[in-house]
């Protein structure tokens, strides 16, 4: 993930999109149980879907929710910073880059317990993790993290970029530069000192 392009942007005021969702609008995306729960919330006042057309989705949406195309990095970049709560409630996702996007953009996330980055990127200050397919424990959660008080919401999107920071180019370079050094070593193989 490019953190030059996906990166924190702390003034809340800007967040206008309570919910935003990012990926192919197909079944094991877990969307419809994201377009259910939404259904059922007064707290969620604007959502946004991206990653394909109305004519895509195979279910009602509440109309709160605005659809959009797919994305490239630079408009993805600009609707994170706008969110409050990124969703990902996957069926199954073995990590979801995605979440890693949202989380170097300073979001609060919401995924399902099948989204295998949930133990990198997510904690009980900056997330919730909802069974897959419970569309009522998804709207709890999102209602939840739009009510955090101010002190929490920030420590919440601090957490996020945090959690994220351990995944840039730098800090993976950081981390097998010292490995591969190890490993020249050990075979003899000289690598600039």
């Amino acid at each position: 993930v490019d953190d030059t392009i996906f990166r924190a942007h702390w003034d809340c005021r800007d967040r206008d999109i309570d919910v935003l969702y990012v990926g192919q609008f197909i079944p094991r995306k877990g969307i419809d149980t994201l377009a259910k729960a939404l259904n059922g919330s007064s707290t969620v006042k604007r959502a946004v879907f991206v990653g394909g057309t109305r004519d895509d989705l195979w279910f009602d949406t509440p109309r709160s929710v605005e659809v959009q195309p797919f994305a490239g990095p630079e408009e993805l970049s600009r609707l994170m910073r706008r969110t409050e709560v990124f969703v990902l409630p996957s069926v199954v996702d073995h990590w979801g880059v995605v979440v890693l996007e949202a989380a170097q953009s300073g979001c609060l996330l919401v995924t399902s317990d099948q989204v295998g980055a949930n133990p990198d990127l997510l904690s009980r200050s900056n997330g919730r993790i909802v069974r897959n397919g419970d569309e009522v424990g998804l709207r709890h959660a999102i209602e939840e993290l739009l009510t955090l008080n101010r002190g929490a919401e920030l420590d919440g999107r601090r957490t996020s970029v945090a959690k994220a920071a351990r995944f840039t180019a730098q800090a993976s370079a950081e981390r097998l530069a010292p490995l591969i050094r190890s490993q020249a070593s050990h075979r003899g193989m000289l690598i600039g000192r």
